[in-house]
């Protein structure tokens, strides 16, 4: 990987672990109304770690396209809109 390729996988990397704390500790304060403990947030940042990477490593890869076929298959273009009907 280049330079470039690795400075955006470690800043999309930051952002994702920041966002799935967030996400997780919101779960929990609403599911559980527990205090927020330094225990419980290194649990929460260990689970995001695996999440963040494996997202930032497959799943928003340029080359994949999860949904690529099946957007094709609806007529719906890159730019989001519809083809018109022939």
């Amino acid at each position: 990987m280049r330079r470039r390729h690795i400075a955006r996988f470690l800043e999309f990397l930051v952002i994702g672990i920041l966002m799935g704390v967030t996400e997780d500790l919101i779960a929990i304060r609403i599911t559980t109304d527990e205090p927020f403990t330094a225990e419980m947030v290194v649990i929460v940042v260990l689970v995001a770690v695996p999440f963040a990477a494996f997202a930032e490593l497959v799943i928003d890869r340029e080359d994949v396209r999860p949904f690529e076929y099946a957007l094709r298959r609806l007529g719906i273009g890159q730019s989001g809109s519809r083809r018109p009907a022939e």
